[in-house]
């Protein structure tokens, strides 16, 4: 069975690397997609990534400090949310908690890295097998003969990054978030002075995020139904902000979103 292995960053793709190995032996049935650097996921994005999503059955995502807001990682989540139920989508979390999660990582349900919540992950992953299925006693057996070795490789990782763990989590972690602000100050009908908690500066923020996820995504996939996705998606960023402010205060960031194209020739505007 496979196990997609979504990361980003360097002590994100460590751990991820460690999993890669680790979880084949304790159970052998297990096969993880693990691809080895961002470059290269980028440039396969369409082709082999994509088939290993829609063939995997089980999504760990390796959540870290440094890699809240990564576009890959929140890009990889959604599109195993589309093939797959949200308790087989599996934020791992290393050196955070569920307290600084926030955006669409919100929907599914976290793995701490501590042994009672790694066994649970196992279990998951063990519940999902068509062959090897291991019994509950075999598999607590042989976790407990495994779990010494990924403890002391992940800890032996987050030790020598521990200069990375130390900063803060910044505020602001994703442009989801940003957009289920705006969209909650809309639908509350809230009066100008408290639309006003939201400054422009924000909402240009937004849109310029929104324009360069766009041009991440446009580089490195032609996928039809993923460009229609942000099609949709972009109706919200534009319709918000022009209701907070008016069109007039946001130009030219405004105009620039609402020129984007969402079809592979490029002959048609949106």
């Amino acid at each position: 069975m496979k196990v997609f292995i979504s990361w980003s960053g360097k002590i994100s793709g460590q751990i991820g690397e460690i999993f890669r190995f680790w979880l084949p032996s304790v159970l052998q049935s297990v096969k993880p997609y693990y691809t080895p650097d961002d470059i290269e996921k980028g440039a396969r994005w369409n082709t082999e990534i994509a088939q290993e999503l829609k063939d995997s059955k089980i999504g760990i995502l390796f959540v870290t400090r440094e890699n809240l807001n990564s576009a890959w990682l929140l890009f990889e989540a959604g599109a195993l949310s589309t093939q797959l139920t949200k308790s087989h989508v599996c934020p791992l979390l290393i050196g955070i908690d569920n307290n600084d999660l926030k955006g669409p990582l919100n929907q599914f349900q976290t793995t701490s890295f501590n042994k009672k919540e790694i066994f649970k992950l196992l279990s998951t992953i063990n519940s999902q097998l068509a062959e090897g299925k291991l019994e509950e006693d075999v598999l607590s057996k042989v976790f407990e003969k495994w779990w010494p070795d990924l403890e002391r490789d992940v800890n032996k990782v987050s030790k020598e990054n521990k200069d990375v763990d130390a900063k803060p989590i910044r505020s602001e972690r994703d442009l989801i978030e940003e957009i289920l602000q705006l969209a909650r100050l809309i639908n509350k009908k809230e009066n100008p002075q408290q639309k006003q908690a939201v400054s422009i500066g924000a909402v240009k923020h937004l849109l310029n995020n929104f324009e360069n996820i766009y041009t991440l995504v446009r580089a490195h996939s032609q996928d039809v139904e993923v460009m229609g996705k942000l099609k949709e998606l972009s109706k919200s960023v534009i319709h918000i902000p022009i209701q907070l402010f008016g069109r007039e205060q946001i130009e030219p960031d405004i105009s620039r979103v609402w020129s984007l194209k969402y079809v592979c020739d490029d002959d048609i505007p949106f």
